[in-house]
């Protein structure tokens, strides 16, 4: 894992706002390390907060807590997303150029709508490889599975491939 944290700053966007899922799912899998490898500084807003910090007793030092400080998007507010998807959607807006990491499809589909930047927990994964973070992304997955992250096999295929490992 040498030399990959520093190349893979300095391609970090300005602002990443994540989801709960990827933090909690990578946590469940040793692998939390990697998001502020890849990113430094994550920003996640208070509902995600609560929601991890249920799972943990606290949020690593990496971790910003921010309250989306504009009024809630009319397209946001009618589609009916979790507390933290909702907040993260709001975040994403507000900040620019922001990435935003979030699995939940329903989310993912307004985000691309909102023309959003996206990546998931398994693009997260493509891209600790990318810059030497992890030897292979087949295990992690495989272990991210088997702990209860959801992902159609298609996808799944698909990932494989991406990161070169069919």
């Amino acid at each position: 894992m040498g030399g990959g944290r520093d190349s893979a700053r300095c391609m970090a966007p300005p602002s990443v706002v994540a989801d709960a899922s990827a933090l909690i799912c990578l946590g469940r899998v040793d692998q939390l390390q990697i998001l502020p490898a890849l990113f430094g500084r994550i920003v996640v807003p208070p509902a995600v907060a609560a929601e991890v910090t249920h799972r943990q007793p606290t949020l690593p030092g990496w971790i910003d807590v921010r309250e989306p400080r504009r009024p809630l998007d009319h397209r946001v507010a009618t589609a009916h997303l979790g507390a933290g998807e909702t907040e993260v959607l709001s975040l994403g807006l507000e900040l620019d150029s922001a990435w935003l990491v979030l699995d939940d499809a329903q989310a993912r589909a307004l985000g691309r709508q909102l023309r959003l930047r996206m990546l998931g927990t398994a693009a997260v994964l493509i891209e600790a490889k990318r810059v030497g973070l992890l030897a292979r992304v087949r295990p992690t997955l495989d272990a991210l599975l088997a702990k209860g992250f959801r992902l159609d096999r298609r996808v799944y295929d698909r990932i494989l491939k991406v990161a070169d490992e069919e």
